[in-house]
């Protein structure tokens, strides 16, 4: 399975935060993105998201680090890779989280991830 992705932006402002450089103030809005591969997220230049005419970025909201997302059916089949978590207010792209089993979705299947299923969490060397 792959990694959770903590772009370089995320990185920076966490580490500005921590150090007492400048505070990082929470998100007002996020919004999840999807990914087929992982090409250009860990820089904010992702060139592999989802791209159709019904696709848009899902708002998402978390409590207790858990939330659902629902994505409307598409004109195109694909296979997600990554969600990808966004604060929408800057533009930019926080973590892309790995599907655990990547599957097929046909054409004008929805994509709904039940709450619990999307989860962030820290653990000891990253997140999870």
């Amino acid at each position: 399975m792959a990694n959770t992705i903590i772009t370089d932006y995320l990185a920076a402002k966490m580490r500005d935060h921590v150090l007492g450089i400048a505070p990082y103030s929470m998100p007002t809005s996020l919004r999840c993105a999807l990914y087929l591969g992982d090409d250009g997220i860990q820089v904010n230049a992702p060139t592999e998201e989802v791209s159709d005419v019904n696709y848009a970025h899902q708002v998402v909201s978390f409590v207790g680090g858990s939330s659902t997302v629902n994505f409307p059916p598409l004109t195109i089949a694909y296979t997600p890779l990554y969600l990808g978590i966004i604060d929408f207010t800057v533009s930019k792209i926080l973590l892309a989280l790995p599907f655990t089993t990547p599957s097929l979705y046909p054409i004008g299947k929805p994509l709904y991830i039940p709450e619990g299923n999307i989860t962030v969490s820290w653990v000891d060397g990253g997140v999870v």
